[in-house]
């Protein structure tokens, strides 16, 4: 009846409004992501978005309480309509995760390519990018979690909480970072071998076949050289277990990798 026709059309305009609010959250995603010529043209993402979806959340939750209360929604069709909301929200937080990945990735990289202090012998430039690495991982972890709205973030009430879960987008990050790191080693490595061969006033073939086997066997062992030594060891170990731990904690035992 009358009834049944006013709680579809106030569920119709839950929606369109939740819909609204949300596309609104992503534009101000995109305008910050293009509008700012901040850190070089790599500007930080939308910091208020976890606040932001929260509160698109909670209007459709009180919205859609009353009118179980009033008896014009059964509890089945509210759960049904609040995952509708909470489905949108989640391809959002993936983008921001996205964003946050390039960000924090390109942040890195400006350090791999700035100047270094004079006279720093390669074990300092090599801690100083795993300092650097550390930091990008745990501020990249910081604002993954803060971009989840708050009714997700309490595990014991929420169960798709793994669906707002970082730790893949993480694995991306690092994988960019130890590429990147490994491109600079290439890089250097090329350059040595340039001025090897520079320095070399008696070209002679003789000289110059013993540089070059010496540049392929650094190219050969470049994923120890820096990989393993410094930044997989510190970032694979400590940023991934760490976040699997948690993510071990908040659900249900299944396997990782």
């Amino acid at each position: 009846g009358n009834n049944e026709q006013d709680a579809n059309d106030v569920v119709q305009d839950l929606l369109a409004t939740a819909h609204r609010r949300l596309e609104s959250l992503e534009i101000k995603m995109e305008e910050v992501a293009l509008g700012s010529n901040d850190n070089n043209g790599n500007p930080m993402p939308l910091l208020e978005f976890g606040s932001i979806a929260q509160k698109v959340i909670e209007g459709a939750e009180a919205q859609l309480e009353n009118l179980e209360k009033k008896g014009q929604l059964p509890v089945s069709l509210r759960l049904g309509l609040m995952r509708q909301v909470t489905s949108k929200v989640q391809s959002l937080y993936k983008e921001q995760l996205q964003a946050l990945r390039n960000y924090y990735g390109q942040r890195y990289e400006a350090i791999l390519d700035s100047e270094g202090n004079e006279g720093e012998n390669p074990q300092d430039v090599e801690a100083r990018w795993a300092a650097a690495a550390e930091h990008m991982t745990e501020g990249f972890r910081a604002a993954a979690k803060n971009a989840v709205p708050v009714t997700f973030q309490d595990i014991s009430k929420s169960k798709s909480y793994h669906d707002f879960d970082h730790v893949d987008v993480l694995q991306g990050l690092l994988k960019d970072m130890l590429e990147a790191t490994e491109r600079r080693k290439d890089e250097q490595s090329l350059a040595d071998m340039a001025l090897d061969v520079e320095e070399d006033d008696d070209s002679s073939l003789s000289r110059r076949k013993f540089h070059v086997p010496k540049w392929l066997e650094r190219v050969a062992a470049r994923a120890f050289v820096f990989g393993v030594n410094y930044l997989q060891g510190w970032l694979a170990w400590q940023g991934i277990k760490r976040a699997a731990l948690e993510r071990d904690r908040q659900q249900p035992k299944f396997p990782l990798f």
